[in-house]
């Protein structure tokens, strides 16, 4: 958990707004933490001794440069604004934050998302593989661009009654949102990037689906979205 003082006095009776809860199930990122501080106008505040993930982000997000973008060939053409949202995702990503893509349907997302994990796998450190999670008829789809573009990205689609994870030399595993309720393995594993494609089928904190997702354990997170978010009244 995180506490901070607030106004000066410590916050004996802990509020939504002065505590925030840590556990298995509800991980809090350090961003949280980050922005509890903010609200409260502290500097000071006090987190867990052994939440070393937290110094290390703090650290990271506080940098006055980010790292420079590769020039790579994605296989296919970007046009401006997907070769903006590539960047912007990159900055996020260096920065330790996390991505939710809403553009329109039909402007390209799954280009721009392809495009930032081909510049993701194409820094000389080893990275474990990427997660793309989403419905079966998208799996499909992202199947026929990986297929269609000679991106250079490894990929594998986790699904059926023989699924299993190879071992190695893989950029992106492909699965849906039923298996990831399914399978612990998915859960467990330590992945680099997790793409949560149709994202507005885990908008409901209390579904199985978005339950599952928020265990999934990764360096950077991506939601992407073509449908308008409904504002309850």
């Amino acid at each position: 958990g995180v506490a901070a003082l607030e106004g000066g006095d410590p916050v004996a009776n802990h509020t939504g707004f002065a505590y925030l809860h840590d556990d298995d199930e509800y991980p809090l990122h350090p961003l949280a933490a980050y922005r509890l501080s903010l609200e409260l106008g502290v500097e000071n505040f006090t987190v867990d001794s052994d939440w070393k993930e937290f110094q290390d982000w703090k650290k990271n997000f506080e940098r006055k440069k980010i790292t420079e973008i590769p020039e790579v060939e994605y296989g296919f053409d970007l046009r401006d604004y997907q070769k903006n949202g590539v960047s912007w995702m990159w900055s996020l990503m260096d920065r330790g934050l996390s991505a939710l893509l809403a553009d329109d349907m039909g402007l390209g997302k799954t280009h721009q998302v392809i495009a930032i994990l081909k510049c993701m796998y194409a820094m000389k450190d080893k990275k474990p593989p990427s997660l793309v999670v989403a419905p079966t008829s998208v799996v499909a789809a992202w199947k026929q661009k990986l297929e269609k573009y000679d991106t250079g990205l490894k990929w594998y689609v986790f699904h059926g009654n023989t699924r299993k994870l190879p071992d190695s030399d893989v950029n992106i595993i492909l699965t849906t949102y039923g298996i990831l309720q399914r399978e612990e393995v998915l859960r467990t594993t330590k992945w680099y990037s997790v793409i949560m494609d149709e994202a507005q089928a885990i908008k409901n904190a209390s579904t199985i689906s978005s339950r599952a997702a928020r265990t999934l354990k990764c360096h950077f997170r991506v939601a992407m979205t073509g449908t308008p978010i409904e504002n309850q009244r």
